[in-house]
């Protein structure tokens, strides 16, 4: 055989187990694949349906007794139910159907436990109809039917509440909560009540001991949910004004106090 040809049958003998150790790596591969797969699978399934990954226990954070109990029943979660089957979003979702209930966050803990973490309304006022008493948050949602003398109270004679869970969106509603939480910490805290009778109509009760020791409760003019901040800025300038006057203008008492319009404020004095 000449040198030429014994060279060529080299190459092709090279060429070949190339071409077979390349095979060999293919089928390698293609079985650890498989063997992955399997692994994954058949760990999901261990995750999904063996019972050391079905649900044991329903912790509740942030309300404890009746409360925790009534979360733990809306939710539907059950012992027994698979860990990955439960419906993080649809239990939320059902428990903040709770008009008490501002959000949940509801997460897994393997290898048997579900978390939900609830974070409540917290009741700013009493919403009080003709023949009805309401607690409302700050948001303006009802929270419960109900009265709580410690919170302030917003008298709405001619409204018609929503009912609990609900949003109240009548405009002088709205107004008092929007201007009261815009009012500052001790200024807010002198407000009596709100009176909230049409949509023009708001009016504050101010504590007269926030301007004098002896000056009588002053009502003050609140107007519409045009330009609530200015109103509450202006409200505290004129409280601060009529502090340093003792609560008097001249030598008579105040009667009303006027921010409906808040770049041209009156103050209103009472006649004797």
């Amino acid at each position: 055989m000449s040198a030429p040809t014994r060279v060529m049958d080299a190459r092709i003998r090279e060429r070949r187990r190339t071409v077979a150790q390349e095979r060999a790596r293919r089928r390698r591969r293609l079985v650890a694949s498989v063997l992955a797969a399997v692994l994954v699978t058949g760990g999901a399934y261990a995750l999904t349906y063996t019972p050391l990954f079905a649900v044991a226990e329903v912790t509740v954070e942030g309300v404890g007794g009746d409360r925790a109990e009534t979360v733990r029943s809306v939710a539907g979660v059950v012992p027994g139910q698979r860990l990955l089957a439960v419906d993080l979003d649809g239990v939320a979702a059902a428990v903040e159907d709770l008009p008490w209930v501002r959000a949940t966050e509801v997460t897994r803990q393997p290898p048997s436990t579900v978390v939900l973490a609830v974070a409540v309304r917290t009741p700013v006022a009493v919403l009080r109809t003709a023949d009805q008493a309401w607690l409302v948050d700050a948001d303006g949602v009802v929270v419960a039917g109900g009265d709580a003398d410690e919170l302030l109270e917003i008298y709405a004679p001619d409204s018609v509440v929503p009912g609990a869970g609900a949003v109240v969106r009548e405009p002088t509603v709205r107004t008092a909560l929007d201007v009261h939480a815009q009012l500052a910490g001790p200024l807010r805290a002198g407000v009596v009540r709100y009176e909230a009778s049409g949509q023009h109509g708001v009016r504050m009760l101010l504590d007269g001991r926030l301007i004098a020791d002896d000056a009588d409760d002053v009502w003050v003019r609140v107007g519409s949910a045009e330009r609530v901040d200015a109103k509450a800025r202006v409200i505290g300038l004129l409280v601060e004004q009529l502090r340093a006057g003792s609560g008097r203008v001249g030598e008579q008492a105040v009667a009303e106090l006027d921010v409906r319009i808040p770049d041209n404020p009156v103050i209103v004095p009472a006649t004797e």
